[in-house]
């Protein structure tokens, strides 16, 4: 049919979806009081019971009593307790790499909020220079550093005190107002 195998492939994958999608529309009854399986008291407690239960969650369960409660506020606590003991170090490295790439869109803007013209190509420039750089030297720098300590808390610290004076240098920047 003139069709890639590719293409065969997606289509005979949807295929069993598709039918039985279809199918359960037509066989799946459409709520509690059209359920042909169920007697009519058992269709009454059901519904009286969802009723109940809606009713009783509206009432008790607000967002603002939810996160007013004592109780789930030592839960979290507790949990980030055990997930901290777990994972230590793994989670703070998660935190540091998602501040890390969080903030290289404020490098990237720096050029072009400073800079005009060539001068803003320039320092696009430089940013992804020392950016390239940066990605080129430091695997080496962590391992010698991590070689010549013989831990790997060297290495860590490097790279923590490369990004902290990174995030130092961007607040050295003289804030100007750009009108355009």
């Amino acid at each position: 049919m003139n069709m890639a195998g590719w293409k065969w492939l997606f289509l005979l994958e949807a295929l069993p979806s598709l039918v039985l999608g279809v199918a359960i529309l037509l066989y799946l009854d459409d709520g509690i009081a059209k359920a042909k399986w169920l007697t009519e008291s058992e269709k009454n407690l059901l519904a009286r019971n969802v009723a109940s239960d809606s009713a009783h969650t509206t009432a008790h369960m607000s967002i603002r009593s939810f996160l007013g409660d004592r109780r789930l506020w030592l839960m979290a606590a507790i949990y980030f307790c055990v997930v901290l003991g777990q994972y230590g170090l793994t989670f703070w490295l998660s935190i540091a790499a998602a501040g890390i790439l969080a903030s290289s869109s404020q490098f990237w803007s720096l050029p072009t909020a400073l800079l005009g013209g060539m001068s803003a190509a320039a320092g696009i420039a430089a940013v992804n220079c020392f950016a390239n750089l940066a990605g080129f030297f430091s695997p080496a720098i962590v391992g010698w550093l991590n070689d010549l300590t013989g831990r790997s808390t060297a290495g860590l610290i490097f790279i923590s005190a490369a990004v902290t004076l990174g995030a130092c240098l961007v607040f050295l920047v003289p804030a100007r107002s750009v009108n355009r």
